[in-house]
């Protein structure tokens, strides 16, 4: 059995909108992701919706990041499906270390301190935040990334572990820019690109998951095999 608790609070929300593009310019649907998080807590939860390609209905789907346990849930879907599936996270020694001894949080512009993405100068708000403009680029292609110091949210442990993520959890506070509020990686070989976009930031937005009465699977983690065990 993978270890994790039965219930899971969280204070705060923020959402944002995903879309990529494919090597030859077609665009995907459109999918919002919202990350619910409580600064004092070791644990995320992320609830993906989305449109199902066949029949263009609404889908839901939760994942919660248990930092505590080191564990990943992945929740049904469907309304009133309780199954899931409970998944290892190897353990990392930085985020645990960050987060027995969370760092003071801090509104001061650290963009100097960055090495990899250089000011354009351009600013715009986003979500009603001022937000300034980054540029990195490479000879396969460049991402541009809009943070702002007027809210600071470290997401990164959660995004971090997460396929295709990974990018834009180590970005904003871990490059000292602030927090990421916006993002655009495009190729210069293809028509692919990818765009996210924060499209709402609520500091209160308590929720609740209960777990009780779910039938949750534990497999094994990355690079282990499945446990064949099932927790109730």
């Amino acid at each position: 059995d993978v270890k994790h608790e039965t219930n899971y609070a969280f204070t705060s929300s923020m959402t944002m909108e995903m879309q990529s593009t494919d090597s030859v310019g077609k665009k995907s649907e459109k999918m919002l992701y919202t990350t619910f998080f409580d600064k004092n807590s070791r644990n995320f939860a992320m609830e993906f919706e989305g449109k199902d390609k066949e029949s263009s209905q609404k889908q839901k789907s939760l994942m919660i990041y248990d930092y505590k346990n080191w564990a990943m849930l992945i929740l049904g879907g469907k309304s009133g499906d309780k199954s899931g599936v409970a998944m290892e996270i190897p353990k990392d020694s930085t985020i645990n270390a960050q987060q027995k001894q969370p760092n003071q949080t801090t509104k001061e512009d650290l963009s100097k301190y960055n090495t990899y993405y250089k000011p354009t100068g351009r600013t715009k708000t986003i979500a009603g935040y001022s937000c300034k403009e980054y540029l990195y680029e490479t000879p396969e292609g460049k991402s541009e990334i809009w943070t702002t110091n007027d809210v600071v949210l470290d997401y990164s442990s959660a995004y971090g572990h997460m396929g295709g993520m990974q990018t834009f959890g180590s970005t904003g506070t871990a490059y000292g820019m602030g927090t990421t509020m916006e993002m655009h990686t495009y190729s210069k070989k293809s028509k692919a690109q990818s765009d996210l976009t924060v499209v709402d930031i609520k500091p209160s937005n308590p929720k609740a998951i209960d777990l009780t009465g779910f039938q949750i699977i534990g497999m094994g983690g990355m690079g282990q095999q499945p446990k064949a065990k099932s927790k109730k």
